[in-house]
């Protein structure tokens, strides 16, 4: 996989892990069957979140800190707003990438943004509270006295070079997450902890329209 393949996929594993744990209701985590139960009624999601991503050729972790917007059935925002401001949108299934620069938001016009497409299927499997469907991912819940973790491993042998493993960790708060934690091999690890969760509330057209 090269570079923009890598970014893709742990973005979309990001995102899609992400709105799955939050947007579970009262008893989610208790198996399978009560995750899809707690998913039906999620239209949508907005948090922000800190990002962590340790380098094991870096003495120093990159922070960066957004905000993520969902709309069922496959509209999104993930936005990066520090240190450096960019705006990824999922919008019907097309994909945009806006970047800051000196004059104001520039669209990223590479081709390659098209395979972000693919990750929409992920996120509206998982969202559903369907993690068997998956294609990319095997799931395994995992449950103890102090929490519940949900682990994916990659399927596909090529994968599993670039992603060893995700897990998520619930929050104590019901249908929230703590943290997702992203292996990522012998490069490192990505650790996304997310905050102020909103869920079938504050969500509108302007949030998945054209940046300006």
């Amino acid at each position: 996989m090269g570079a923009a393949r890598r970014k893709l996929a742990l973005l979309g594993i990001a995102i899609a892990t992400a709105m799955t744990a939050m947007a579970s209701a009262a008893g989610w985590g208790d198996s399978w069957e009560s995750i899809r139960l707690a998913a039906r009624d999620v239209r949508a999601i907005r948090a922000d979140f800190v990002q962590t991503r340790k380098v094991r050729i870096l003495t120093r972790p990159i922070v960066s800190r957004g905000r993520l917007v969902y709309r069922r059935p496959d509209d999104l925002r993930w936005e990066y707003s520090s240190p450096l401001r960019s705006v990824l949108l999922l919008r019907r299934g097309s994909v945009e990438r806006y970047i800051l620069r000196d004059e104001g938001f520039v669209r990223d016009s590479s081709g390659k943004l098209d395979a972000m497409a693919a990750v929409v299927r992920e996120i509206n499997l998982w969202l559903s509270g369907d993690f068997s469907a998956s294609k990319t991912f095997r799931p395994a819940l995992a449950r103890s006295d102090r929490s519940t973790n949900v682990e994916l491993l990659p399927i596909d042998p090529s994968m599993r070079s670039i992603i060893s493993r995700i897990e998520l960790r619930l929050g104590s708060r019901v249908g929230a997450v703590e943290s997702i934690t992203i292996d990522e091999g012998s490069e490192g690890t990505t650790q996304i902890d997310f905050n102020d969760v909103r869920i079938n509330e504050g969500v509108s057209d302007a949030d998945f329209a054209p940046v300006r």
